[in-house]
Formats: structure tokens, C-alpha cells, sequence
């Protein structure tokens, strides 16, 4: 069974003290407080054709152990900073509905692991006055190693902001409007180019 959501988030590249250096968000696009929700430690496998015909489309396609959302995840691009995620439960294979919503990408091309990204990653809500949830803002130390290409290692640090349900994409604007002098919006794929 799978579940569908959209996802709007920003990610920036940030400097390898980017914990210690965070600028203080409150006030920020109605951020009362930043809440830190503790340390995760993902390990996530992407999977593509050889020749990487979903990359090239911008969608991804990956299964991810650790974190509160463990499992496969499909995201397919929509506008600006939008994507829909289509998850399904843990699994050793590529879920079937989820080899068929990529099908017309891959042209039925075999689909296999490409790239291991092992993520640690400081995790803050940040909350409005009333309370609620507006985004989750993540820090993290990223280091890639593709199957491609044994051998070929790549890392960086990244921050991401993703906009809870609901919440106002102005959010986002107003986060990039906080002085991120070390750091800049990333155009970098979710994984290392082959």
C-alpha cells in the first residue's frame, strides 16, 4: 500500500559547522520558536535505470532505513519547490505500485541501486505562536558513494527547510530572507552527477 503527500522544500549548501553557526530564525516568516527534536541517522539507497533515466527527469527514487518515515519514497516533480512523494512500507524489492508510477520514465528499463547517501542530521521544528508545526528545518553531514562507480565518494553538509501540511510557501521566503551569509540555496542533485 502506498500513501501520496506533496513536499515543498528549500535546501542550502552550509559550511561543516553549520549546527554551531545556525542563524536564529524567530521571528522569521511568524516563527515563535525553534524546537530540537534530536539526531537522525539515515542510510538510503537510490535506484535508477544504468543509463539514470529518472534523474534525468527529475525524480527520484530511494528506500531509506532510520527516521520517522523509514521506507521507499518516489518524488515526482511538480512546480518551484514542490514535489509529490509517493511512500511505501519497508521492503528488500522496489514495491510494484511503485515500479509502475515510474514505468513511463523508464521505459521498463531495469531499475537497480546507483548511489548509498548516509545522512546524520540535527533535526528543529520550527513553531508559530500558536503552537503549530510551520516547517522542519534539518542540518546535516551527507556522504554519497556510488554504485556506479566503486569507489567514487563525494560529501558535503546541507540545510533543509520543508514546510509542514498546510503551511505557507512565504515561510520559505522568509527564511531565505535571513541572512545566510556562508550558505546559498543548492542546486545540487540528491545525489552525486556520474
Amino acid at each position: 500500500m502506498t500513501q501520496s503527500k506533496r513536499e515543498t522544500e528549500r535546501k542550502y549548501e552550509a559550511p561543516s559547522d553549520a549546527i554551531a553557526w545556525l542563524p536564529d530564525l524567530r521571528g522569521a516568516g511568524g516563527i515563535e520558536s525553534v524546537v530540537d527534536q534530536g539526531t537522525q541517522h539515515l542510510d538510503a539507497v537510490y535506484y535508477d535505470t544504468d543509463n539514470l533515466k529518472l534523474a534525468r527527469t527529475a525524480a527520484i527514487l530511494r528506500r531509506r532505513a532510520g527516521g520517522p518515515d523509514a521506507g521507499w519514497h518516489l518524488k515526482l516533480p511538480l512546480s518551484h519547490d514542490s514535489r509529490e512523494e509517493v511512500q511505501a512500507s519497508l521492503s528488500e524489492a522496489v514495491p510494484d505500485a511503485l515500479r509502475e508510477l515510474v514505468l513511463s520514465r523508464t521505459r521498463g528499463a531495469d531499475l537497480r541501486p546507483v548511489v548509498r547517501i548516509r545522512a546524520t542530521r540535527g533535526v528543529r521544528q520550527l513553531v508559530g505562536s500558536d503552537g503549530v508545526t510551520l516547517a522542519e528545518l534539518s542540518i546535516g553531514a551527507v556522504r554519497a558513494e556510488s554504485l556506479l562507480a566503486p569507489g567514487t565518494l563525494a560529501s558535503w553538509s546541507e540545510i533543509e527547510v520543508e514546510l509542514a501540511t498546510d503551511s505557507d510557501r512565504a515561510l520559505l521566503d522568509a527564511v531565505d530572507g535571513v541572512k545566510w551569509a556562508l550558505v546559498g540555496r543548492t542546486t545540487r542533485p540528491s545525489w552525486p552527477a556520474p
